[in-house]
């Protein structure tokens, strides 16, 4: 089973109202496919944890405004994280970027250093040493050019120095980390978040967690790294490449990474692009991920599975 977060080419044409699709490919029905649908969302990520004993399997979906749809034969449920987007009468701390399930709790992060955690009472923020005071929309009426000058300067100044997250995950919740924009890594230990050292300048997008001492972590420029917050991050790969990586995970004892011109495999220290990419003519593939002996690749209109011996093209018939 795959969960998929989709939109309508006319939406991607024209980005006026956003409108999202959400599909389940399940292999082992003879139908195949289930969808739902999320008028006026644009999901930016999704989740499809692992059940724990005697519950329902859930499946989540964030949207860049912090909304969270739970989907299960249960039946649907959203829930709004207050502070996230841009909503009337909120912080307004900006978009978010990713949803994941650590440990017993789901985690959200995003612009602005924005944490959140899940619990009992709802959406709290788990961000204390990260977060940004959101950016203020002044009222530009009746200043003078010079002043107006200025407050534009600032609303750039302060756009220059955000912390953009891009991904959260970690071995356990008083182990986890964040990545984002401009190498910017932190780690938290169950009480704070210590920012860590940057060995790189480029944009990371996302963690993959081998163990707790084992790491790896991928972005911009074909940028690699790898280790752990007390020994420290080591620079395996930068500027391989002029793509950029989008996600990572393990197979079979290899690193394989998703990029924007399609699949590759770490062979000798060194990203090496898988000859699927060429043969499906690969772009833009979104998540790469292992799950009980096998890899999942996600592309725009293609879904892709490895057993380990021949790749699988599945694609959706509205689409053939």
């Amino acid at each position: 089973m795959f969960y998929i977060a989709s939109s309508p080419d006319v939406w991607a044409e024209s980005e006026d109202t956003p409108y999202s699709v959400m599909f389940i490919y399940q292999d082992q029905t003879e139908e195949k496919w289930f969808y739902h649908e999320l008028p006026d969302w644009e999901v930016v990520s999704t989740c499809f944890p692992e059940p724990r004993a005697n519950e329902t399997r859930k499946a989540y979906a964030l949207s860049i405004d912090g909304e969270v749809e739970c989907y299960s034969r249960d039946g649907v449920t959203v829930e709004v994280i207050d502070d996230a987007g841009d909503k009337d009468g909120g912080p307004n701390y900006g978009p978010v970027n990713r949803i994941r399930k650590l440990g017993k709790h789901l985690y959200v992060c995003g612009h602005g250093g924005q944490v959140y955690r899940n619990v009992d009472t709802g959406w709290e923020h788990c961000d204390a040493g990260l977060l940004q005071a959101p950016a203020s929309v002044q009222n530009s009426s009746g200043i003078t050019e010079e002043e107006r000058k200025k407050m534009i300067q600032s609303m750039i100044d302060a756009m220059d120095h955000e912390i953009a997250l891009y991904d959260i995950n970690g071995p356990n919740e008083d182990d986890l980390y964040v990545v984002g924009s401009d190498g910017f890594m932190a780690h938290y230990d169950g009480k704070v978040w210590n920012q860590l050292d940057r060995v790189t300048g480029s944009h990371l997008n996302c963690i993959h967690v081998v163990s707790p001492s084992e790491l790896w972590i991928a972005g911009s420029a074909g940028t690699v790294l790898r280790g752990n917050a007390r020994q420290g991050f080591n620079v395996v790969a930068r500027k391989t490449s002029e793509w950029d990586f989008l996600s990572i995970t393990s197979y079979e004892g290899a690193v394989y990474l998703s990029a924007d011109d399609g699949i590759y495999s770490m062979r000798n220290q060194k990203p090496e692009r898988v000859d699927i990419s060429d043969k499906l003519n690969l772009r833009d593939v979104s998540d790469i991920e292992a799950k009980d002996g096998v890899l999942w690749a996600l592309s725009p209109k293609k879904l892709l599975r490895f057993d380990g011996n021949e790749w699988e093209c599945f694609e959706h018939p509205n689409n053939q």
